[in-house]
């Protein structure tokens, strides 16, 4: 179960790496980092779902929102 675990960890450090690379020298697009991330670890989108950190799963809904890929959340007058 250690191993399962530390297997999993390993893999979501090089999908979180990955990304990140990615962001950092191409067009920052959260969604073609992902996409791209699973492609080279050769993982399943639904897997890739999985490994996403919390920080880069709010910038992906504001990267969608932006889009109009999903409902922009409502902003109170501040």
């Amino acid at each position: 179960m250690i191993e399962e675990q530390n297997m999993i960890e390993e893999i979501q450090q090089k999908f979180n790496t990955k990304v990140n690379e990615y962001i950092s020298g191409n067009d920052p697009s959260y969604l073609d980092a992902i996409l791209s991330a699973c492609e080279e670890l050769d993982l399943e989108p639904e897997l890739g779902a999985k490994l996403i950190s919390k920080p880069m799963k709010e910038k992906l809904e504001l990267e969608a929102a932006k889009l109009n890929m999903i409902p922009k959340k409502s902003k109170l007058p501040i």
